[in-house]
């Protein structure tokens, strides 16, 4: 089959010919990958490999089962399938390949609503928007629609996972103020922000203006410590904070009563299946920059950066 892989040595990414994977456990679940997605992880992951070890390439994926294992009675060839591998973990092929396998509580079935494209970008990135998004906006327990609660800053909001983030604090009667360029501005109100301030200007100081009193919450997506400490002043005293990027210090932030927690995304099954409810509802989108195949990958990954777009790179790995 065919894979996308680093092989060591300083090697730039290549697709090569690799034995495809097979069943090793009861519980596992063998997929026909169909289409995955670019994360930053994955970036980490090339920018690591110079300690000459071989790596394999890929989180997300959407695919078919092809073959279940004993143990696995929900599951059965033809079921359409989402997940991500945890960074590092797998032995064999990632998610860039043409099949993988995986434990079934790492699956949950494909969003009836999307296809397969849409499907494959969100898994990582959907489910760090959820769980940073529960911290700052907790759900509420009535099944009536939530009344609008105050603001939430989400910082990077036109990324891959900040174009959920926006969507999942709006549907949860929150009043998001994201960070964006000018072109972002128009697709983020879509996806539900009430303002759309210009991360390249002094954003901060419209919040401070803003919002004298301070914002109810952070959802931070793209700062170090030392650059969230500072945004994180933007919060008032009892509000909540998120990152992705590990930069919240819990502990200084108790002191001033702020509830603080550095996500980090998971890949299981209920964590899939309330994205999937979300996505089904008809509350949460994918949004897809551009498309591109498995063989653009090598050059995607080792090229410089690109030009800014606003959500997720989808990749199409088999028909």
């Amino acid at each position: 089959m065919r894979a996308a892989v680093l092989t060591g040595q300083g090697a730039p990414p290549r697709v090569a010919e690799v034995d495809a994977p097979s069943i090793g456990a009861p519980d596992e679940v063998l997929v026909r990958v169909l289409t995955s997605s670019l994360n930053r992880a994955d970036l980490d992951v090339v920018a690591a490999a110079r300690d000459g070890r071989p790596r394999p390439l890929g989180l997300d994926f959407a695919g078919l089962v092809v073959e279940a294992g004993s143990a696995v009675a929900d599951l059965a060839p033809g079921d359409g399938v989402v997940g991500f591998l945890p960074p590092g973990a797998p032995d064999g092929p990632g998610a860039f390949a043409e099949y993988l396998v995986a434990p079934a509580h790492r699956l949950a079935r494909r969003p009836v609503t999307l296809d397969f494209v849409q499907s494959g970008v969100l898994p990582l990135a959907g489910t760090a928007a959820l769980l940073a998004v529960d911290v700052v906006v907790p759900p509420r327990r009535s099944r009536l629609v939530a009344p609008t609660r105050g603001p939430v800053l989400v910082v990077g909001g036109s990324g891959g996972v900040g174009t959920f983030a926006v969507q999942l604090a709006n549907a949860r009667g929150a009043a998001v103020v994201s960070t964006g360029q000018p072109q972002d501005r128009t697709l983020l109100h879509l996806l539900g922000a009430v303002e759309v301030l210009d991360y390249s200007a002094d954003w901060p100081s419209e919040v401070r203006e803003r919002y004298p009193e301070g914002v109810d919450g952070l959802v931070d997506l793209v700062s170090d410590a030392d650059r969230f400490a500072t945004l994180a002043e933007l919060v008032r005293s009892g509000g909540r904070v998120a990152s992705t990027r590990g930069g919240a210090d819990v502990s200084a932030l108790a002191e001033r009563d702020v509830t603080a927690v550095n996500v980090v995304a998971r890949s299981d099954r209920e964590l899939l299946g309330r994205l999937g409810d979300c996505v089904d509802a008809g509350t949460l989108q994918p949004v897809i920059d551009r498309v591109i195949s498995l063989s653009d990958l090598p050059s995607e990954l080792g090229a410089a950066p690109r030009p800014h777009g606003c959500g997720k790179v989808a990749v199409t790995i088999g028909d």
